[in-house]
């Protein structure tokens, strides 16, 4: 019930980014149509004002087929337009993105969510969003200190004792919290 809530909250928030960003590429219509302005100075204004409003604050979004398939529907139909292409012309999506060299917008947003991912479990094991994550998916982390090393994360077997107890100041409630299963996932 707490997972569907938060899809369809996610689900909102998206469509209301994405209403945004056409608003915005909507205004820009003159552009989009302008046999003056290259390619890629189209390119530039759509991925820095278009792509900046539509996928900002998407490092926070749950991943579903739905959500990925209505930010590339968006990106794809944008592209188009600013190619000048029309369904006559039968142009395929993966062609539209050679054109264009851009990525799906779903691939960005996914690298975007390993970036903060990635943040999160390099910050000091005392702060919030760390704690947050160690405890509720019982993560066991190693992370290289050399930072050109990759970050390795396995799944803790539900029953394993966190490493997180033997810190000082670790009380008892934290600690059935870490070795108890998180419902999310």
């Amino acid at each position: 019930m707490v997972v569907e809530v938060a899809v369809v909250v996610v689900v909102v928030e998206i469509n209301t980014r994405l209403a945004k960003a056409a608003a915005v590429f909507r205004r820009l219509d003159n552009v989009w149509r302008s046999s003056t302005l290259s390619l890629k100075i189209k390119l530039d204004l759509y991925t820095s004002l278009i792509v900046s409003t539509a996928i900002y604050a998407c490092k926070t979004w749950k991943s579903t087929v739905r959500i990925s398939q209505k930010l590339d529907v968006f990106h794809q139909r944008n592209l188009r337009k600013i190619l000048g292409v029309t369904w006559r012309d039968h142009l395929s999506n993966i062609e539209g993105l050679k054109r264009t060299g851009q990525r799906r917008l779903q691939d960005i947003v996914a690298e975007r969510r390993l970036w903060m991912a990635d943040h999160i479990i390099r910050m000091p094991p005392g702060r919030p969003a760390n704690r947050a994550i160690m405890l509720c998916h019982g993560l066991l982390v190693e992370v290289a200190a050399n930072k050109d090393m990759a970050v390795r994360i396995q799944r803790r077997p539900c029953g394993q004792r966190s490493q997180l107890e033997q810190r000082p100041g670790y009380g008892y409630r934290q600690a059935q919290m870490a070795n108890s299963c998180c419902p999310l996932s």
